[in-house]
């Protein structure tokens, strides 16, 4: 899977997005389309506001249209590897977690039920990298074998707090 998708040089997804916070009852859920080529990757939120998140391994650009705002972030150098590619290499993947099996159905019951889930594997990346411990506890993925690509990603910080993405 990881020679597959090393050989990816650009693809284009819709995602649907959901975190969940102790602050708040209900979910904030956002939708969009994400864009790979190369090392840059570009987000296009567009519910419930638009925004462009666009990354190319170095730096974040955060672009609000309504505000006619853009933030800019430097990415720690040492998750530049990390945050080079939507598609993290394995080797990248070993340097900063562990990766252990996880059931499918702990990512999603949904997916694990389906008549594809032969295809899929569900893993759980726990952060070895004392900086990403500080902001993330684990990461639950399940991957589709077959097209080399993430399904579904989500994300448990530190705080508590959850977000799943779905593509």
């Amino acid at each position: 899977i990881d020679r597959r998708a090393g050989a990816i040089q650009d693809l284009s997804a819709r995602f649907d997005q959901q975190k969940f916070t102790a602050l708040l009852k209900k979910p904030l859920v956002s939708a969009g389309r994400v864009r790979m080529k190369g090392g840059a990757v570009r987000w296009d939120t567009e519910s419930p506001e638009a925004a462009v998140l666009h990354s190319d391994g170095r730096e974040i650009r955060m672009y609000y249209p309504r505000q006619r705002v853009v933030e800019v972030y430097p990415i720690d150098r040492r998750l530049t590897d990390l945050a080079a590619s939507p598609l993290p290499r394995l080797a990248a993947l070993r340097e900063h977690f562990t990766i252990d099996p996880a059931d499918a159905r702990e990512v999603d019951p949904a997916e694990a039920a389906s008549a594809k889930a032969g295809a899929r594997i569900a893993l759980r990346l726990t952060p070895t990298d004392d900086y990403l411990k500080e902001h993330v506890d684990h990461v639950l993925v399940l991957l589709d074998a077959d097209a080399a690509c993430v399904r579904q990603v989500e994300v448990h910080d530190a705080d508590g707090d959850r977000t799943v993405i779905r593509f």
